[in-house]
């Protein structure tokens, strides 16, 4: 459902920009399109910032597989109760993409496709460095002990062999059906799951009420990749539950300030002021 739907801003809240696109779910609405600047300077200034997290779950990736522990998954009540499928994470990806496709048409074709772009290029960019923290702190075996990790560093890393990784992981796009993906460690939180979940999330909040169908095929797209990620063992439970969780939690506490006056205006009134992150997400 699209966010703050029926929000009506009052004349002294015209001028902002995000009061007036906080509901945009209209994707053919030009007398709006007039009255919102597109801001392209910060939504470069998002994108770099994407660009930045991206690289930062990528090196985070890069270190952490030297200190990957050689010992037997980790017990976990739904893993351990289903049967493996190996097949089930080249499917996961290949609904992935589609989730991912749809919500960049969405976009893409939305009225005000520079705020919607800087707001989701924001959000990730914050998943990315969250997760790029979460990984390299707590380290899990895999839960997947068939899968193929190319061998640790004998002698140490050099910047030389962190560099090649990184270029290898990012050439990859962080799929592994395309044989990239060769180094372990990135689980806690599923960067799959966080981009099927935030793929869903841009589907149903920035296309019309009307494109319900849609909405539902989302919906059991999204679900489904996640659900196959665990049966193929690409992640454990808890690393989808928290990747879903914090997705959701950021994504949806973005827009509570986006979409409401009183979560931007700086006061005792409003609790999330105090936030180190306010200033910049108002």
């Amino acid at each position: 459902m699209p966010y703050c739907r029926g929000h009506k801003s009052t004349p002294s809240q015209e001028s902002n920009t995000l009061s007036q696109v906080s509901c945009a779910t209209d994707i053919s609405s030009p007398d709006d399109h007039e009255k919102v600047p597109l801001e392209l300077g910060k939504t470069l200034l998002c994108l770099i910032w994407l660009i930045s997290g991206f690289f930062a779950t990528t090196l985070s990736l890069a270190l952490t597989h030297d200190r990957v522990p050689d010992s037997s998954p980790l017990p976990d009540l739904l893993l351990d109760a289903v049967q493996y499928q190996e097949w089930g994470l080249a499917a996961s990806e290949v609904l992935l993409m589609i989730c991912v496709l749809t919500a960049l048409l969405v976009v893409v074709a939305h009225t005000h496709r520079t705020v919607l772009l800087r707001r989701i290029w924001l959000v990730l960019g914050l998943l990315y460095y969250y997760r790029a923290i979460t990984m390299a702190v707590t380290v899990l075996p895999r839960p997947d002990p068939t899968y193929t990790c190319r061998p640790k560093a004998e002698e140490g890393l050099t910047a030389m062999l962190v560099l090649r990784r990184v270029l290898t992981i990012v050439s990859g796009g962080g799929l592994s059906m395309n044989g990239r993906h060769v180094y372990c460690g990135d689980y806690i939180f599923s960067g799959h799951t966080m981009t099927l979940v935030l793929a869903h999330l841009v589907t149903c909040g920035y296309s019309p009420p009307s494109w319900r169908p849609l909405h539902w095929l989302s919906l059991l797209a999204s679900s489904t990749g996640v659900l196959l990620l665990l049966i193929s063992r690409g992640h454990y439970t808890i690393d989808v539950l928290l990747a879903y969780y914090v997705t959701t939690r950021l994504w949806r506490l973005y827009h509570a300030v986006a979409c409401t006056t009183y979560f931007r205006e700086e006061g005792e009134h409003n609790p999330l002021s105090g936030m180190f992150w306010w200033p910049a997400v108002r």
